[in-house]
């Protein structure tokens, strides 16, 4: 499967063919019939409370197959990250790691859903803390564990049980969109946490300006979350704010929740304001409108002078760990080891949460 198994999925017409994830509204508008590479995908608004998502859905063998042999390489152009990627990803995940770093004690236990090269789960083992991370693309996840060395176990959130395991910190980085089922993955990530456990969640922010209108819509972004519905979602599902902001720029979201004493699934998650203030920002975000903004062109500015700046880090920079341990140490000083059992993964600690 591949590529042309979500685009055949598409169409257009009135309707959807799934109910609102976040509400169970039926009543939409459709906001797109294109993706951001001009491939068909129709994209619906929900009235009732301002998600958005592809409609119709690819099947749930197309979507796993999808993800695990064909969407790094459609969305990198690699089945290994490239080296660019690798520097990249590094930064991000130092700036992922210090957003978390006040919230972690002592001896935390933290699992990354969707965990790529396994670039972030290496910067937080490099820190001292207990690190696993999972990710369901093959290529990506062999990487991880053959060069950084890093625990990441391949497969989807539905392979695995991890209740019996629970982590102190659990994160989701851009991970949470490209799911079918937001709702039951964020149910089955609260009853992996520990009592006092946080969950820590970014997505891109529908409302946000950052990219082009013709550029908004991705074939791997099942969902488009706004603060609003992505935070009542959470709470019908047991999940309470303990901080949100949003990303300076992208104005993605970021969110770092709480387990609540019990679910609420009966909770009222219409949000009519929510779903008028999207339908608003989407109409009003033209194409005119944002390449008029000077934002727009200072943005492209600084990205060609970051993409210099990156080949002249990478000259002579190494390997891809001396890539990766440069930019840590010059972050945070020397490598902090854990202490984990001698001779034993923490992942082997949880491979029997495999399911069958």
């Amino acid at each position: 499967m591949n590529v042309k198994d979500i685009e055949g999925a598409t169409g257009s017409g009135a309707g959807c063919s799934i109910p609102c994830n976040a509400c169970g509204a039926t009543e939409v508008l459709q906001v797109s019939d294109r993706d951001r590479d001009g491939r068909p995908l129709r994209t619906v608004l929900c009235t009732g409370c301002g998600l958005v998502w592809t409609d119709p859905r690819p099947s749930a063998e197309a979507i796993k197959g999808f993800y695990t042999h064909h969407y790094r390489s459609s969305y990198k152009g690699s089945a290994e990250p490239k080296r660019k990627h690798i520097l990249r990803e590094t930064r991000r995940a130092i700036a992922r790691f210090r957003r978390i770093q006040g919230l972690l004690r002592p001896g935390a236990r933290v699992l990354d859903v969707g965990a790529g090269a396994g670039f972030f789960p290496y910067v937080v083992r490099s820190r001292g803390f207990e690190v696993v991370g999972l990710e369901p693309n093959q290529g990506y996840c062999d990487w991880g564990n053959r060069v950084l060395g890093v625990e990441v176990m391949g497969g989807t959130l539905q392979d695995f049980d991890l209740s019996a395991t629970p982590f102190d910190i659990i994160t989701l980085n851009h991970v949470l969109e490209h799911l079918p089922d937001p709702a039951a993955a964020l149910s089955r990530l609260r009853d992996w946490l520990e009592p006092e456990g946080l969950l820590v969640v970014e997505v891109p922010n529908i409302e946000s300006g950052f990219h082009a209108p013709h550029k908004r819509f991705h074939i791997g972004h099942l969902y488009n979350f706004s603060p609003d519905n992505l935070t009542r979602l959470a709470r019908s599902r047991g999940l309470e704010v303990h901080d949100l902001f949003l990303q300076p720029g992208t104005a993605h979201i970021n969110v770092v929740f709480r387990k609540a004493d019990v679910e609420d699934p009966l909770l009222d998650r219409r949000l009519p304001g929510a779903a008028l203030r999207v339908r608003e920002v989407l109409r009003r975000h033209s194409s005119l409108a944002h390449y008029a903004s000077p934002g727009t062109h200072l943005r492209s500015i600084r990205k060609w002078v970051g993409y210099v700046g990156e080949r002249l880090r990478l000259m002579g920079a190494g390997s891809a760990t001396q890539i990766v341990d440069r930019e840590i140490e010059e972050a945070f000083g020397p490598t902090v080891t854990a202490a984990d059992t001698p001779g034993e993964r923490p992942a082997d600690r949880i491979r029997s949460g495999r399911n069958p």
